[in-house]
């Protein structure tokens, strides 16, 4: 069972504050945020990202005996993620207004009811993020996906939506921190 999920008020919140985001980082770097150079890196972004989650989790490591996992540090990958998912969503449009409609109404290769591993998780967010064509996307099902095996990790993260606001308000603070100060 699912107990955290993406609601469009969350979604919403997030979208705004990554396209304030954005835009003060572009504003700074003198960054044109149509240009093909700043979509790939904003997607390349994401996938590094997603590697650094899995690599904090450690759920692949199989021939690991001792895995120590810092789920603080997950958490902060994982609203990394969030970061540069949202920013991707922002540069094509997608709002998720209809998300909860959307996510039920687009049928998902695979079944996140009864997904348990988190490698499979992970592998197809790779997979998906990688799928995301130079601003072409006919329309939100990707991203639905997306958010929804999101949406399952931050389950696996424990993240309450208290939890999940500290840590994405934390990260988002940090940012905008380091863009006054120029690092």
């Amino acid at each position: 069972m699912l107990n955290f999920k993406f609601s469009n008020k969350i979604i919403n919140k997030i979208r705004i504050k990554q396209q304030i985001l954005d835009k003060l980082i572009c504003e700074k770097h003198n960054t044109d945020m149509s240009s093909l150079n700043y979509f790939i890196s904003q997607q390349l972004a994401l996938l590094v990202e997603i590697a650094e989650l899995a690599q904090e989790l450690q759920s692949f490591k199989h021939w690991k005996t001792h895995k120590v996992v810092d789920y603080s540090k997950a958490r902060e990958e994982y609203i990394d993620c969030i970061h540069f998912f949202f920013s991707l969503a922002n540069l094509y449009g997608i709002d998720f207004k209809n998300f909860t409609y959307l996510s039920k109404k687009h049928p998902l290769t695979l079944d996140l009811s009864a997904l348990t591993d988190l490698n499979t998780a992970i592998l197809a967010l790779f997979h998906l993020a990688g799928q995301i064509n130079e601003y072409k996307c006919d329309d939100d099902r990707t991203f639905v996906e997306i958010l929804l095996y999101l949406e399952f990790i931050a389950n696996y993260l424990d993240f309450t939506y208290p939890l999940f606001y500290k840590e994405y308000y934390s990260k988002y603070s940090k940012n905008l921190l380091r863009i006054k100060n120029d690092s």
